[in-house]
């Protein structure tokens, strides 16, 4: 029965980092497994590399923790700690296959590349550089250099990142030594702010969420080079008053999600040769309003299903199933201040 679904979780609250488990459609079972910092993480990511280990890399401000956890119930346990390199990380990519750790660094648009140890922990930085490119035009949203979102390109050797103060999109890679080697560079629109990326699985697509034009805008990516032919403009023109500046993308192996913070329903695309075939997702949100997303950082895909994707809110997360159209709610107060969800998917 899907009620008796357990749901495994990391989560970053104000309060610290935890891990934590509930039976799906039975919110009143929440465990507080483990609490793995006590400090506010500013964003995660998680490898499953390591046999049955797994390592947790998350951001603290200009700092960056690795946290190792044997087995599925094993204690988690701090394994290293570096400098971000450059002033708050405002995003980290895990390169397993490089034994590297990007870090985009915010506002000072710096990107550091860190070395990670054979088993796994964080170690020292190798390489920084800055982002390429001049300030875009608008004022409020370009007054410096900000490194948006981090993408690991198709082979594993590289990775794509979205500058949102320079409407750019440039491609890198990391060389045996650790050097941080930039590639070319695509330009948007002026003022269209980018501010994710994403890659379709085996579909050599690339999907950048412009946050200045309301749009997403499609890439073929390959011979090193991003060329872009399709722009699609989800917002539905009779809603008025949205805050669009708080829009946000999720990418799984054959559907896209695009969500607004405040409005009652979420698009879904299917991934082919671009996004085709756009449906809305209605959500039930009762008499408060639209969906209150609780930051770029609190959405993360299923761990079993790669179409399927969890939202943190106001005291609620979300479950959205691509495929099917279905939405389901649960709601707590525990789940106040999330900053930034992770779905381990570990249950049964």
């Amino acid at each position: 029965m899907g009620s008796q679904i357990e749901e495994c979780f990391l989560i970053g609250r104000d309060d610290g980092l935890y891990e934590i488990s509930f039976q799906r459609g039975r919110t009143e079972t929440i465990q507080w497994i483990q609490k793995i910092s006590e400090a506010r993480p500013d964003c995660i990511t998680v490898l499953r590399e390591m046999g049955s280990t797994t390592i947790c890399y998350a951001a603290f401000g200009n700092k960056i923790l690795s946290f190792k956890q044997k087995g599925f119930e094993g204690r988690w346990e701090k394994t290293g700690e570096s400098a971000s390199g450059g002033g708050e990380a405002s995003c980290i990519l895990a390169l397993s296959d490089k034994h590297c750790l990007i870090a985009a660094n915010g506002r000072s648009g710096l990107i550091t590349a860190i070395h990670l140890n054979q088993d796994g922990s964080i170690g020292s930085i190798q390489d920084q550089k800055p982002l390429p490119g001049r300030h875009g035009p608008d004022r409020r949203r370009q007054l410096w250099s900000y490194a948006g979102g981090l993408a690991a390109d198709f082979d594993g050797t590289g990775f794509f990142v979205c500058n949102q103060g320079n409407d750019m999109i440039t491609m890198a890679e990391i060389e045996k030594n650790g050097k941080i080697i930039f590639g070319s560079s695509i330009s948007l629109r002026p003022a269209s702010c980018p501010s994710e990326i994403m890659t379709a699985e085996g579909k050599h697509v690339v999907l950048a969420l412009s946050n200045g034009i309301e749009s997403i805008t499609c890439f073929k990516y390959g011979e090193k080079s991003l060329i872009p032919f399709q722009i699609v403009q989800p917002l539905p023109q009779y809603y008025t008053g949205l805050n669009v500046s708080c829009h946000h993308m999720l990418c799984g192996e054959h559907y896209a999600v695009w969500l607004c913070d405040g409005l009652d329903c979420a698009a879904v695309f299917q991934v082919n040769d671009g996004l085709r075939n756009g449906k809305w997702i209605p959500f039930s949100v009762g008499a408060e309003g639209g969906l209150k997303i609780a930051g770029k950082r609190a959405m993360c895909r299923d761990e079993r299903d790669r179409d399927a994707f969890w939202i943190g809110g106001e005291k609620e997360i979300w479950r959205i199933e691509a495929g099917t159209g279905d939405a389901v709610r649960w709601s707590s107060p525990e789940f106040e201040g999330i900053v930034c969800l992770f779905h381990m998917g570990k249950g049964s």
